[in-house]
């Protein structure tokens, strides 16, 4: 049942932490959708960057509420050293993430407690997410896969997990000492591959917070950035997990970046080390029998993209890796026939 007492309690269950850059015009909405939770029993560390108009800031609240406070950075931190700073001052019991311009949905914290509440074996959890413009109209939707053995085999090649939707329980951040503040792009990422050492990740698959996209957006401007700090951090994923040094260019390939995706020869390696993974993944995790479905589903569908990136230049390394991809969802490749042939019979009927 939704909470609407606020505890009496010293520490609360939540520590939320709103990282602000500047005056950023979404964040009173960004606050409200916090203060009208369900769960009511949280604190908010609005985290200020320093040059923030404070009093500004603190003018755009509607209500005085205790459970709000205010720290504005005495120097210039950036992102990840605000949120290390931020850590240190919450007491929750959980500790929530979301960004100034984006919106929690009322039962986000309380669905979120909920859950790790009841899968101690869960550290970190993400949720699903709506994608918002400016003006706050919805442009799209993202819906995690969910199961513990599916977000760790998917942190070899992007970050499973929406950094904003996050909540994690506090020893997680206390044992791994909280994100690596030598990086300026992919903190969460890293944080992800250190963390499932010690913790199941995983995804509740209900959209319980609005992503703002605008230009002035992290993901947009320094979208470059980002996917070479990624691969980086996939890279030594890959290669920790293996055991052996894996090339920067086969990881790029196995990722389905089209700028590693010019080569058969490249796109032969990538093949065998998606093999590996897969082959080494199932022998150290017991994988249960439906996300086992997915990881072979996913592997399949990489082996097709990658047989595709090579058909004009070498027919036959893309016909190997074609039945490679079939051997492990022979589905796939019917559907992937459906599809040609369809789109082959409409071409033929546009030509007439």
């Amino acid at each position: 049942m939704p909470q609407s007492v606020i505890s009496t309690g010293a520490t609360p269950i939540v520590s939320v932490l709103l990282p602000v850059h500047g005056n950023d015009p979404y964040v009173r909405a960004a606050i409200d959708s916090i203060l009208s939770q369900t769960l009511q029993d949280f604190e908010l560390l609005v985290l200020c960057e320093y040059g923030t108009d404070l009093e500004a800031l603190k003018g755009t609240v509607d209500r005085d509420d205790p459970r709000i406070r205010f720290h504005i950075n005495g120097e210039f931190l950036g992102l990840v050293k605000s949120l290390n700073e931020g850590f240190q001052r919450s007491s929750g019991r959980y500790i929530a993430r979301m960004d100034s311009d984006d919106l929690s949905l009322h039962e986000r914290l309380e669905r979120q407690v909920a859950h790790l509440e009841n899968h101690p074996e869960t550290g970190i959890l993400g949720t699903g997410c709506e994608f918002i413009d400016e003006s706050g109209r919805i442009v799209g939707r993202h819906v995690p896969a969910i199961g513990s053995m599916i977000t760790r085999w998917n942190l070899f090649f992007f970050a499973a997990v929406t950094h904003p939707t996050i909540m994690a329980r506090r020893e997680i951040y206390d044992t791994l000492g909280g994100y690596n503040s030598e990086l300026v792009q992919s903190e969460d990422y890293d944080l992800w591959h250190r963390a499932v050492a010690i913790t199941n990740i995983d995804n509740l698959p209900d959209v319980l917070l609005r992503l703002r996209l605008h230009d002035k957006s992290v993901s947009v401007v320094h979208r470059k950035r980002v996917a070479e700090a990624a691969r980086v951090i996939s890279q030594e994923a890959m290669s920790n997990f293996l055991r052996r040094q894996i090339p920067f260019d086969e990881v790029g390939a196995v990722k389905l970046e089209k700028s590693f995706m010019k080569s058969a020869e490249v796109a032969s390696r990538a093949s065998s080390l998606l093999s590996s993974l897969f082959q080494t993944y199932v022998s150290c995790f017991a994988v249960p029998q439906r996300e086992l479905v997915y990881l072979k589903k996913d592997v399949s569908l990489r082996l097709l993209e990658l047989s595709l990136s090579c058909w004009r230049t070498d027919i036959t390394t893309a016909v190997r890796l074609l039945k490679k991809s079939a051997a492990f969802w022979p589905e796939g490749l019917r559907s992937f026939v459906r599809v040609c042939v369809f789109k082959f019979f409409i071409d033929l009927r546009h030509r007439e």
